[in-house]
């Protein structure tokens, strides 16, 4: 199973998130709306594990724990996002939600 570094973050509000890697000279982000509230955070490095790139299209349901120290979203069809907090969040909560894969060249 390919694993790519990358980053994710959420809003201010901490309702919306985005992750992006770059793979094979493209750059793939998914993006989302967090179904609770969280604090403001940020992981990076983060990875993604998919296994074949079709994987990382189209909407898709997520499920997954935003810990105090650690965030793990795993993607309906298989792929999973695993990053560490930069500054560790007063607690953790379950969410889930919906996230949209977007793919364009990377930018130099």
């Amino acid at each position: 199973m390919p694993e790519v570094e990358g980053f994710i973050q959420t809003t201010q509000e901490g309702t919306h998130f985005l992750a992006t890697f770059v793979i094979k000279d493209a750059e793939y982000n998914f993006s989302g709306r967090i179904s609770s509230n969280t604090q403001q955070w940020k992981c990076k490095p983060a990875f993604l594990e998919y296994e074949t790139l079709a994987q990382l299209t189209s909407t898709r349901p997520f499920d997954g724990k935003i810990g105090r120290r650690k965030v793990e979203l795993k993607i309906s069809n298989g792929p999973k996002i695993v990053g560490y907090v930069l500054l560790p969040l007063e607690e953790g909560s379950s969410v889930s939600g919906n996230g949209m894969w977007n793919t364009g060249a990377r930018m130099q």
